[in-house]
Parts: structure tokens; sequence; C-alpha cells
């Protein structure tokens, strides 16, 4: 399979890429050529709420932008961002995109970091009896290059309407007046023992490390703060993966707006 990306379009997802601290998501529309190549001529931001580890895209954006864009091509390119994390398709991204094409019909789409990777993967939904379900995942694409001033200026307004950054912040350190007192006190109670096969659930201490060291480059925290969160999750979830993406979701539950209450789940 053979995907040719526009200039624009490549350029106006890693502009938004580069621009957004955050994920981020949007939708292209796509025409298909006469070799069976598949040609990616547009791209636009989807209106989202975004944090360090996830994108609450509006659902009802994709079928206004289907509608828009119409005339132009399918709508059938999805493409986000995983910040610095590495390109990769979660479980969470494949049932989307199983969901996408359950009535037929399919869809490309394409992860990418702000360290220039990329990852991309096509599903095709069943159709009647000669077209099956379809995964497939090894894809040639080539990639262009720079925007224009003009298209700046466009990409600049379409992410400022369309893009709301939740302003969030770590808040365990201090009492709350909340139920979620005990885990403040225990966190700071807690030592910092050094990671063992039964803190880290057999995880290699080397990818324990990549881990810390990506959240600290990400949120700004510490290892002997990571350290306690990581206890913390193994207590809360002993059946959730040990990776950084997991982790990002639940740091994320305890990062709230500035005075709010903090809601990090069922307490002890």
């Amino acid at each position: 399979m053979k995907v040719i990306i526009s200039k624009r379009a490549m350029s106006l997802i890693k502009y938004w890429e580069d621009k957004c601290p955050y994920e981020i998501a949007g939708m292209g529309t796509v025409l298909m050529g006469t070799d069976g190549a598949i040609y990616v001529d547009n791209v636009e931001l989807l209106t989202q709420s975004v944090t360090g580890a996830s994108v609450d895209m509006d659902a009802s954006s994709i079928n206004t932008l289907a509608y828009d864009k119409r005339l132009e091509g399918d709508l059938r390119f999805h493409f986000h961002s995983h910040v610095n994390m590495s390109a990769f398709f979660s479980g969470t991204d494949r049932d989307g995109y199983r969901d996408y094409v359950k009535h037929g019909g399919w869809l490309l789409a394409g992860v990418f970091n702000k360290k220039g990777e990329s990852k991309y993967i096509y599903y095709q939904g069943q159709d009647g009896e000669n077209y099956p379900p379809l995964i497939h995942e090894d894809i040639e694409v080539i990639v262009m290059d720079e925007l224009s001033a003009e298209d700046t200026q466009w990409a600049d307004k379409q992410y400022d309407t369309r893009v709301k950054l939740e302003p969030k912040q770590l808040n365990l350190w201090e009492g709350t007046g909340t139920e979620n007192d005990w885990r403040v006190d225990q966190l700071a109670k807690m030592e910092t023992p050094l990671p063992n096969p039964n803190l880290l659930n057999n995880m290699p201490q080397e990818s324990y490390m990549e881990i810390a060291e990506q959240v600290e480059e990400d949120y700004g925290i510490a290892y002997k703060d990571f350290n306690k969160i990581w206890q913390l999750y193994i207590h809360d979830f002993k059946d959730r993966p040990r990776n950084y993406h997991a982790m990002m979701d639940y740091i994320d539950t305890m990062m709230v707006k500035p005075n709010a209450d903090i809601t990090m789940g069922d307490s002890l």
C-alpha cells in the first residue's frame, strides 16, 4: 500500500504537533489514485479538549467536517500525536478505528511525535461478501515539507479556535479537605525505596527508569515523587499495563484545575 501526503497536509500536521504541548488530533480528506495509491490532500483540526495523555474530541465536529469537505474528498484519514512518547497505536486507538469502519468503508490513520517518528495503519470494515475486514500496517509513505506564511496563519487560526488546553497542575502534597486526604497522607509518609521486582511487577529496571525519565521530562515530576506515585498506581490498578501511556493516564487523573478538589479514584 502506498500513501502520498501533500506538502501542505504533512506540514500542517507537524506544525500543530510542535505547537501543542499535549496530544492533538484531526482528520483529513483523501483521494484515490488510478494506481491504487491513497492521496491525503488536506487536513484540519477537530474541536477538542486535550491533556498530557488524552484527546477528548467533539464527535459532532467530525460530521460537520465531513459535510463541509464532501466536495473535496472522503474524510478517511485520522491523525494524532503522542508528544514525546514513541509512535504507536494503543488499544484504545485500534478500537476506535474498528468502530469507525464497522459498517463498511475504510480509514487510514497516522500517529506522530515530536521526535519526527510516525506510524500508519489502514482499517477496512466488512462490506458484504466481497470485502472482509482488513488491517494493513506495512505502508509506504511519501513525506513532504514546508508551509507558506499564509498557511501558517491559517494553521494558527485553526489551533486557536479548535484546541482547548485543559489547565492542569499536579496537586498531591497538600491537604485538600476532601475524601482523598488519605492519599496525601500516604504520600507524605511513604519512603522512596529503590525499584524491586515486587514493586515493578517484574518489569526490568531499565524500562522503569525510562518511564521515570520521560515523566520527569514531560511533567516535571522528580524521581522520588514518581516512585511514590508508581506505588499508588500498583496498589490501585493491579491489572493495568506497566507502561508510559498507562502511567500518563493515571497521573492525569491526579491533575486538577487550580483550586479544584482532587479526585483520584477509590480510597483504601
